[in-house]
């Protein structure tokens, strides 16, 4: 999200194609008293950031208590609907349709007034879109306002886009609309139309003919020449106070049925998945349990897994029993606060949360992939000019408070590559991958970020050949794909 909303406001120094525009109205710089409001003092003095965290860091507290497909699904929205608002004040930037609509005329307008109403706007538009994707941030988000002397009830009134809240209502009522049908079921009637359940699974026939059917368990062994796999199987979770559950697999449509961004319907559906890995389980199993025994007693392994476990931000972390099929005794990670210890196989798990979705590949690697992609070509080199840091205090671990670490651990990258590499890692230190899940998910998800960035050059520049989706409410269903070698081409991952 972080980054979602940062290219979003980076688009307020991009612009939009000439028609006509709408003169922005509806602030006063001076209140009654002659004094500025607090809002208005932040911006005018530049203080962006400090006006934008207090409402970034308790949504996105909420927005990670989702599973991570539905994260970023959200976030996708959030980070398009703000960048919609500040694209309606420069000259020739397009929305992510491609559409030129309620442009400001930003001529003959006082500058400082204009960045105010921008900044306004935006802010007002980061609200009430993260609202109305997560409802429960809303309580947290609120005394923000009362913080900067605003009142939430502002976006009530019948005030049209000229005003940068009828403008945050705009995008955010444009937006809601046009991503109710998009292949995600956020509203559950795809699959039932009483008693629904939001991102359930469905049946369904795209507008193209082809059929998408819900995914059922398969609890057979399968050979693949001289090696045998296990299909996904679900995890039994605990909430430690005597409730289990078993997992489903989450939104296992989202390759088929969901709206695509940044890339063609053919170009998606020419990509084929990686080829299905020839496991010899007992090598694995060991290289699994050497493994998580290291980061046992690693608390830089550790730490850096807690922070690559969520890509938003760390989590607190649920223990998932996974068994591996072998009843001998091992030494390996034996839990908080326990660091490594004999322990029969079956009590083996991993360090933090194994998502409800397949092993193979790892879904978190390609997100890494793509992230330190996206910045390498942003940025025009693999080098971070000045290397990024980030420090975990004492005792900071959610999965051992107070203990790990024992003192301040600072790790450094100096290349946008070792993102890429370290949060691969930190998947098999923590138990969640086998190691070839990882290197085919960096192979399959290197490249496909270079249309989206294409894409989006095109957007600031007015073009709408580079318009990121459609409107069309109609689903189309992707077929399923061959197994092969991607080549940095694949674009699915579990």
């Amino acid at each position: 999200m972080k980054l979602s909303f940062s290219l979003a406001l980076s688009a307020s120094f991009a612009s939009l194609a000439a028609s006509e525009c709408i003169t922005p109205n509806g602030l006063h710089i001076l209140d009654q008293s002659g004094a500025r409001t607090g809002i208005e003092q932040a911006l005018l003095s530049g203080q962006l950031p400090f006006l934008f965290l207090p409402l970034a860091e308790p949504f996105i507290a909420e927005l990670v208590k989702a599973e991570t497909p539905i994260q970023f699904r959200l976030a996708q929205i959030h980070g398009s609907t703000v960048y919609h608002t500040a694209a309606k004040y420069h000259a020739t930037a397009l929305d992510i349709w491609g559409n030129d609509v309620n442009r400001y005329c930003t001529e003959h307008v006082d500058e400082s007034y204009l960045k105010v109403h921008e900044e306004v706007a935006t802010f007002l538009t980061f609200y009430y879109s993260a609202i109305t994707l997560v409802p429960s941030s809303k309580p947290k988000l609120d005394p923000v306002f009362s913080m900067f002397g605003l009142d939430p009830s502002i976006l009530e009134s019948d005030d049209g886009p000229s005003t940068p809240w009828g403008m945050a209502k705009f995008v955010v009522q444009e937006m809601a609309v046009t991503v109710v049908n998009d292949g995600w079921n956020a509203d559950g009637k795809l699959a039932n139309e009483y008693n629904a359940l939001s991102y359930s699974d469905f049946d369904y026939i795209g507008a193209n003919k082809v059929a998408y059917n819900r995914y059922s368990v398969n609890p057979n062994l399968k050979q693949t020449g001289n090696f045998k796999f296990w299909p996904w199987q679900p995890l039994v979770e605990s909430d430690g106070l005597g409730y289990f559950t078993k997992q489903e697999h989450v939104t296992p449509f989202a390759g088929f049925t969901g709206r695509l961004y940044g890339m063609s319907r053919d170009f998606y559906n020419s990509v084929t998945s990686p080829a299905p890995p020839q496991y010899d389980y007992v090598v694995e199993a060991q290289d699994v349990l050497e493994t998580t025994r290291i980061m046992a007693n690693n608390e830089t392994q550790k730490m850096v897994l807690e922070y690559f476990d969520s890509k938003f931000t760390s989590i607190l972390p649920i223990q998932i029993g996974w068994s591996i099929a072998s009843r001998q005794s091992n030494f390996d990670y034996a839990g908080p606060y326990q660091g490594s210890k004999l322990m029969k196989a079956q009590d083996w798990q991993p360090h933090v949360r194994v998502m409800p979705h397949s092993e193979f590949p790892s879904g978190s690697a390609c997100i890494c992939t793509a992230f330190s992609e996206t910045l390498a070509l942003l940025s025009g080199s693999n080098d971070i000019s000045v290397p990024v840091t980030h420090t975990f205090p004492a005792g900071s671990s959610k999965k051992e408070p107070g203990l790990t670490p024992s003192t301040d651990i600072t790790v450094e990258f100096k290349k946008w590559s070792e993102i890429t590499e370290l949060c691969g890692e930190s998947r098999l230190w923590g138990g969640m991958h086998f190691r070839e899940s990882v290197s085919a998910a960096n192979e399959m998800c290197s490249g496909f970020i270079n249309s989206v960035v294409d894409n989006s050059k095109k957007l600031k520049n007015g073009d709408a050949s580079g318009s990121f989706a459609s409107k069309d409410q109609a689903i189309e269903v992707s077929p399923k794909r061959k197994a092969g070698n991607n080549k940095g081409r694949g674009l699915r991952s579990g």
